[in-house]
């Protein structure tokens, strides 16, 4: 009977964050002209507000990167938080270009391979219980294409 129960409350939580499986793909308008390749280190994510989630991204050299964040719904850009951390750099949401109102973005040109640190946090706006109905969807748009040469 325990070993009943504590498949139940597992499965029960895995279906639970499943709710944003896609978010990136259905929530983050991308711009008409956008000139990337959709990139599979693409990623949606369930959090509770003031929790912070971590993620690591392969950036390949000679390559230039489009990283966009998509937020809640119910969230301002002034409410959600995103800090890229490459090499001592750390990027945040002030160098981040506005593309709609659900799609802030980041655009890098990466000439070594070299991962990055991608963190995305939402404030805490009230006491949460964190309940499925407190859970909150979050996506990250990776896009990719060869740098142009310049001569």
């Amino acid at each position: 009977m325990k070993s009943f129960l504590v498949l139940f409350f597992l499965l029960s939580g895995l279906f639970s964050f499943s709710q944003c499986n896609n978010h990136h793909q259905e929530a983050c308008e991308l711009p008409f002209d956008w000139p990337y390749e959709f990139d599979s280190q693409s990623i949606s994510r369930g959090t509770f507000p003031g929790k912070a989630f971590y993620f690591k991204v392969i950036l390949y050299e000679n390559k230039d990167y489009y990283i966009g964040f998509c937020k809640p719904q119910n969230y301002s850009f002034e409410n959600t938080h995103f800090k890229i951390t490459i090499d001592d750099t750390e990027l945040d949401n002030s160098y981040a270009t506005q593309e709609n109102e659900n799609l802030m973005s980041f655009e890098l040109s990466n000439d070594e391979p070299r991962f990055i640190i991608i963190e995305i946090k939402l404030d805490k706006m009230q006491p949460i219980s964190y309940t499925q109905a407190d859970l909150k969807c979050l996506g990250v748009i990776i896009g990719s294409k060869e740098t142009e040469e310049t001569y």
